[in-house]
């Protein structure tokens, strides 16, 4: 089966995703997650935390869907905090994918490792826009919301091709 959520209160401590875990986090059930965040604008694909050991499943077939999509995939070892760090404490699998305007996944990999700080003149553009009075639905587009939904769509095919059951 797959459970798709919308965690609320993530900017307030992943309240909702950490809630989520507590009750349905048991590792014997947990084939992964796939957190998707940032999302609607660009057409950068960015994947990451990747190699922290709790992606050892997703990440062949995620890295098989860009494949098949002729899509260039920016893997990266840091994301910012987002609802996947619920599953990530708890040793479950899990992957966040992104969906970012060209550059932005080095721009958020430098901003997070600098402690939320960016670099003069590399501001990530999301964050431009992301979490102020600006952010809004006039800043998606829908080609950015396609490959989100379409790269998504081909991975869990992917994934239910395998035949894995819990």
């Amino acid at each position: 089966s797959v459970d798709f959520c919308f965690f609320d209160l993530e900017e307030s401590g992943l309240v909702g995703s950490k809630a989520y875990v507590r009750q349905f986090g048991d590792w014997r059930f947990h084939l992964g997650m796939i957190n998707l965040d940032i999302e609607g604008t660009g057409n950068e694909l960015y994947v990451g935390p990747t190699g922290g050991g709790d992606d050892y499943f997703l990440m062949p077939f995620v890295r098989q869907t860009a494949k098949n999509m002729r899509i260039k995939l920016q893997e990266r070892d840091t994301y910012p905090e987002s609802d996947y760090k619920s599953f990530a404490t708890a040793r479950l699998e899990n992957i966040s994918i992104s969906v970012v305007p060209k550059g932005d996944s080095d721009n958020l990999v430098t901003m997070v490792k600098n402690g939320g700080k960016s670099e003069p003149g590399k501001v990530p553009k999301v964050m431009r826009v992301m979490h102020t009075p600006n952010d809004g639905s006039k800043e998606v587009t829908p080609e950015a919301l396609k490959l989100s939904y379409d790269f998504t769509k081909t991975l869990l095919l992917l994934l239910n091709a395998t035949g894995k059951k819990y």
